[in-house]
Protein backbone atom coordinates (compact mmCIF):
# COMPACT_ATOMS: atom_id res chain seq x y z
CA UNK A 1 0.00 0.00 0.00
CA UNK A 2 0.76 3.22 -0.86
CA UNK A 3 -0.07 5.96 1.83
CA UNK A 4 0.41 9.72 0.39
CA UNK A 5 -0.24 12.51 2.94
CA UNK A 6 -2.38 14.98 2.35
CA UNK A 7 -1.27 16.82 5.31
CA UNK A 8 1.66 16.58 8.08
CA UNK A 9 1.34 13.78 10.27
CA UNK A 10 2.98 12.66 13.37
CA UNK A 11 3.47 9.26 14.46
CA UNK A 12 5.06 5.73 15.64
CA UNK A 13 5.90 2.98 13.40
CA UNK A 14 6.44 -0.54 14.36
CA UNK A 15 7.17 -3.44 11.24
CA UNK A 16 7.35 -7.26 12.59
CA UNK A 17 7.26 -5.91 16.27
CA UNK A 18 10.53 -3.65 16.08
CA UNK A 19 10.29 -0.40 15.95
CA UNK A 20 11.19 1.90 13.12
CA UNK A 21 13.28 5.02 12.32
CA UNK A 22 9.55 7.18 11.67
CA UNK A 23 7.90 10.17 13.31
CA UNK A 24 5.89 11.15 10.79
CA UNK A 25 5.19 11.67 7.30
CA UNK A 26 5.27 15.72 5.67
CA UNK A 27 2.44 16.92 3.20
CA UNK A 28 3.32 15.76 -0.15
CA UNK A 29 5.39 13.02 0.93
CA UNK A 30 4.43 9.10 0.91
CA UNK A 31 5.11 6.05 2.86
CA UNK A 32 5.17 2.47 1.41
CA UNK A 33 3.65 -0.60 2.96
CA UNK A 34 4.43 -4.47 2.58
CA UNK A 35 1.44 -6.80 3.25
CA UNK A 36 3.51 -9.63 3.85
CA UNK A 37 4.89 -7.93 7.04
CA UNK A 38 3.01 -6.94 10.19
CA UNK A 39 2.68 -3.37 10.80
CA UNK A 40 1.44 -1.22 13.86
CA UNK A 41 0.84 1.91 14.38
CA UNK A 42 0.63 4.56 17.06
CA UNK A 43 -1.09 8.11 15.33
CA UNK A 44 -0.28 10.72 17.22
CA UNK A 45 -1.80 13.66 15.22
CA UNK A 46 -4.85 14.38 12.83
CA UNK A 47 -4.04 12.60 9.44
CA UNK A 48 -5.26 13.08 5.95
CA UNK A 49 -4.03 10.88 3.30
CA UNK A 50 -4.55 8.71 -0.14
CA UNK A 51 -4.03 4.96 0.51
CA UNK A 52 -3.66 3.05 -2.72
CA UNK A 53 -3.80 -0.45 -2.65
CA UNK A 54 -1.61 -2.33 -4.77
CA UNK A 55 -2.44 -5.67 -5.67
CA UNK A 56 0.12 -8.01 -7.12
CA UNK A 57 -1.79 -8.87 -10.44
CA UNK A 58 -1.31 -5.03 -10.78
CA UNK A 59 2.20 -5.35 -10.75
CA UNK A 60 2.56 -8.12 -13.39
CA UNK A 61 0.19 -6.00 -15.55
CA UNK A 62 2.98 -3.70 -15.98
CA UNK A 63 5.19 -6.54 -15.65
CA UNK A 64 4.23 -7.36 -19.07
CA UNK A 65 3.43 -3.80 -20.14
CA UNK A 66 6.78 -2.21 -19.74
CA UNK A 67 8.97 -5.52 -20.44
CA UNK A 68 11.02 -6.04 -17.33
CA UNK A 69 12.20 -9.80 -16.32
CA UNK A 70 10.63 -10.11 -12.51
CA UNK A 71 9.15 -7.36 -10.06
CA UNK A 72 11.14 -7.88 -7.00
CA UNK A 73 10.20 -6.42 -4.07
CA UNK A 74 10.18 -2.65 -3.68
CA UNK A 75 13.66 -1.41 -2.40
CA UNK A 76 11.07 1.72 -0.01
CA UNK A 77 12.93 0.40 3.68
CA UNK A 78 10.15 0.72 6.14
CA UNK A 79 9.29 4.21 7.12
CA UNK A 80 10.71 5.95 4.93
CA UNK A 81 9.50 9.40 4.38
CA UNK A 82 9.76 9.77 0.37
CA UNK A 83 9.32 13.16 -1.01
CA UNK A 84 8.66 12.20 -5.16
CA UNK A 85 7.55 15.08 -6.88
CA UNK A 86 5.88 12.64 -9.61
CA UNK A 87 4.02 11.09 -6.86
CA UNK A 88 2.54 14.43 -5.65
CA UNK A 89 1.81 15.10 -8.92
CA UNK A 90 0.02 11.93 -10.00
CA UNK A 91 -1.97 11.26 -6.84
CA UNK A 92 -2.20 15.41 -6.62
CA UNK A 93 -4.32 15.00 -10.28
CA UNK A 94 -6.44 12.78 -8.72
CA UNK A 95 -7.96 14.41 -5.69
CA UNK A 96 -10.43 16.82 -7.30
CA UNK A 97 -11.84 13.02 -8.92
CA UNK A 98 -11.88 11.73 -5.43
CA UNK A 99 -13.90 14.41 -3.97
CA UNK A 100 -16.35 14.89 -6.60
CA UNK A 101 -15.31 17.72 -8.16
CA UNK A 102 -14.41 16.65 -11.59
CA UNK A 103 -16.22 13.69 -13.80
CA UNK A 104 -14.05 10.68 -14.03
CA UNK A 105 -14.15 8.03 -16.79
CA UNK A 106 -12.06 4.93 -17.26
CA UNK A 107 -9.34 6.40 -19.64
CA UNK A 108 -8.06 8.47 -17.16
CA UNK A 109 -8.39 6.35 -14.15
CA UNK A 110 -6.60 3.83 -16.66
CA UNK A 111 -3.82 6.85 -17.64
CA UNK A 112 -3.15 7.51 -13.73
CA UNK A 113 -2.96 4.01 -12.57
CA UNK A 114 -0.61 3.25 -15.00
CA UNK A 115 1.64 6.03 -14.54
CA UNK A 116 1.71 5.26 -11.34
CA UNK A 117 3.05 1.86 -11.52
CA UNK A 118 5.07 2.58 -14.24
CA UNK A 119 6.77 5.21 -11.82
CA UNK A 120 6.84 3.10 -8.95
CA UNK A 121 8.28 -0.10 -11.09
CA UNK A 122 11.16 1.69 -12.87
CA UNK A 123 12.11 3.92 -9.49
CA UNK A 124 11.46 1.64 -6.21
CA UNK A 125 11.73 -1.83 -7.64
CA UNK A 126 14.99 -3.90 -8.76
CA UNK A 127 13.12 -5.00 -12.22
CA UNK A 128 15.42 -4.90 -14.71
CA UNK A 129 14.01 -3.70 -18.19
CA UNK A 130 14.15 -6.75 -21.29
CA UNK A 131 14.31 -4.63 -24.09
CA UNK A 132 14.36 -0.35 -24.57
CA UNK A 133 11.12 1.10 -24.18
CA UNK A 134 10.13 2.44 -27.87
CA UNK A 135 9.70 6.58 -27.85
CA UNK A 136 8.21 6.87 -31.69
CA UNK A 137 4.22 8.05 -32.32
CA UNK A 138 1.79 6.51 -33.38
CA UNK A 139 1.02 5.78 -37.38
CA UNK A 140 -1.85 7.89 -39.46
CA UNK A 141 -3.56 4.90 -38.57
CA UNK A 142 -3.46 4.12 -35.67
CA UNK A 143 -3.71 7.83 -34.46
CA UNK A 144 -6.99 7.98 -37.17
CA UNK A 145 -8.26 4.18 -35.00
CA UNK A 146 -8.01 6.08 -31.54
CA UNK A 147 -9.29 8.98 -32.30
CA UNK A 148 -11.83 7.49 -34.19
CA UNK A 149 -12.58 5.21 -31.43
CA UNK A 150 -12.46 7.92 -28.82
CA UNK A 151 -14.90 9.76 -30.59
CA UNK A 152 -17.13 7.44 -30.97
CA UNK A 153 -17.27 6.97 -27.00
CA UNK A 154 -17.15 10.58 -25.30
CA UNK A 155 -18.31 9.25 -22.41
CA UNK A 156 -15.16 8.01 -21.75
CA UNK A 157 -16.13 4.10 -21.13
CA UNK A 158 -13.78 2.87 -22.98
CA UNK A 159 -10.29 1.71 -21.23
CA UNK A 160 -6.89 2.72 -22.02
CA UNK A 161 -6.13 -0.73 -22.95
CA UNK A 162 -9.28 -1.00 -25.53
CA UNK A 163 -8.25 1.45 -27.37
CA UNK A 164 -4.34 0.36 -26.99
CA UNK A 165 -5.33 -2.95 -28.21
CA UNK A 166 -7.10 -1.48 -31.91
CA UNK A 167 -4.13 -0.49 -32.68
CA UNK A 168 -1.89 -3.18 -31.51
CA UNK A 169 -0.02 -1.71 -28.97
CA UNK A 170 -0.09 -2.11 -25.06
CA UNK A 171 -1.36 0.74 -22.99
CA UNK A 172 1.82 2.09 -21.28
CA UNK A 173 3.45 2.13 -25.15
CA UNK A 174 0.09 3.61 -26.59
CA UNK A 175 -0.16 6.79 -24.22
CA UNK A 176 3.09 7.27 -24.75
CA UNK A 177 3.23 7.88 -28.53
CA UNK A 178 -0.89 8.95 -28.56
CA UNK A 179 1.36 12.29 -26.89
CA UNK A 180 3.83 12.05 -29.11
CA UNK A 181 1.88 12.25 -31.54
CA UNK A 182 -0.88 14.55 -30.70
CA UNK A 183 1.27 16.80 -27.78
CA UNK A 184 -1.81 15.81 -25.41
CA UNK A 185 -2.72 12.56 -22.96
CA UNK A 186 -5.35 10.42 -24.66
CA UNK A 187 -7.98 11.89 -21.49
CA UNK A 188 -7.11 15.24 -22.39
CA UNK A 189 -7.10 15.34 -25.67
CA UNK A 190 -10.77 13.30 -25.14
CA UNK A 191 -11.57 16.81 -22.81
CA UNK A 192 -10.43 19.04 -25.91
CA UNK A 193 -12.60 16.71 -28.32
CA UNK A 194 -15.86 17.51 -26.04
CA UNK A 195 -15.23 21.08 -25.63
CA UNK A 196 -14.97 21.32 -29.43
CA UNK A 197 -18.20 19.48 -30.11
CA UNK A 198 -20.08 21.28 -27.60
CA UNK A 199 -19.11 24.69 -29.15
CA UNK A 200 -20.05 23.38 -32.56
CA UNK A 201 -23.76 22.16 -31.01
CA UNK A 202 -24.30 26.04 -29.00
CA UNK A 203 -23.48 27.28 -32.84
CA UNK A 204 -25.68 25.29 -34.76
CA UNK A 205 -28.49 24.96 -32.67
CA UNK A 206 -30.25 26.28 -29.82
CA UNK A 207 -30.88 23.24 -27.94
CA UNK A 208 -31.08 23.25 -23.85
CA UNK A 209 -27.41 23.44 -22.45
CA UNK A 210 -28.29 19.87 -20.62
CA UNK A 211 -28.84 18.50 -23.94
CA UNK A 212 -25.57 19.69 -25.39
CA UNK A 213 -23.96 18.21 -22.02
CA UNK A 214 -25.56 14.77 -22.65
CA UNK A 215 -24.63 14.88 -26.30
CA UNK A 216 -20.70 15.91 -25.64
CA UNK A 217 -20.60 12.83 -23.42
CA UNK A 218 -20.89 14.90 -19.80
CA UNK A 219 -22.67 12.88 -16.50
CA UNK A 220 -24.62 16.07 -16.25
CA UNK A 221 -24.83 19.82 -17.02
CA UNK A 222 -22.96 20.83 -13.76
CA UNK A 223 -19.76 18.78 -14.85
CA UNK A 224 -20.44 20.36 -18.69
CA UNK A 225 -20.25 23.42 -17.10
CA UNK A 226 -17.55 23.56 -14.50
CA UNK A 227 -15.13 21.89 -17.66
CA UNK A 228 -16.48 24.39 -20.41
CA UNK A 229 -15.26 27.43 -17.90
CA UNK A 230 -12.03 26.30 -17.05
CA UNK A 231 -11.55 25.79 -21.04
CA UNK A 232 -13.04 28.70 -22.12
CA UNK A 233 -12.85 31.12 -19.12
CA UNK A 234 -17.12 31.51 -18.80
CA UNK A 235 -20.14 29.68 -18.38
CA UNK A 236 -21.27 27.81 -21.16
CA UNK A 237 -24.42 30.44 -20.89
CA UNK A 238 -22.54 33.53 -21.00
CA UNK A 239 -21.06 32.19 -24.09
CA UNK A 240 -23.93 31.43 -25.86
CA UNK A 241 -25.37 34.77 -25.00
CA UNK A 242 -21.76 36.23 -25.89
CA UNK A 243 -22.11 34.75 -28.97
CA UNK A 244 -25.50 36.18 -29.35
CA UNK A 245 -24.47 39.13 -28.76
CA UNK A 246 -21.71 39.52 -31.53
CA UNK A 247 -23.88 38.24 -34.26
CA UNK A 248 -26.08 40.52 -33.25
CA UNK A 249 -24.09 43.64 -33.52
CA UNK A 250 -22.64 42.25 -36.46
CA UNK A 251 -26.07 41.97 -38.20
CA UNK A 252 -27.22 45.78 -37.14
CA UNK A 253 -23.65 47.07 -38.35
CA UNK A 254 -24.19 49.21 -41.76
Amino acid sequence: MLSFQVKDYKGKLWVDGSPVDFNGSRAGNFTFYDYSREWRADLQSAFDCVNLHIPRSALTFVQDEIGVKRIADFIIAPGSDVDDPVIAGIIGATLPVFDGTYETNKMLLDYIGTSLLVHLVSHYSSATPKTPLLRGGLTPRQLSQATELINANLRGTLSLAEIAQTCGLSSTYFARAFKVSTGLTPHRWLANRRIDMAVDLMKSSTIPLSEVAIKCGYADQAHFTRSFSESKGMPPSAWRRERQRSLFNLHRAP
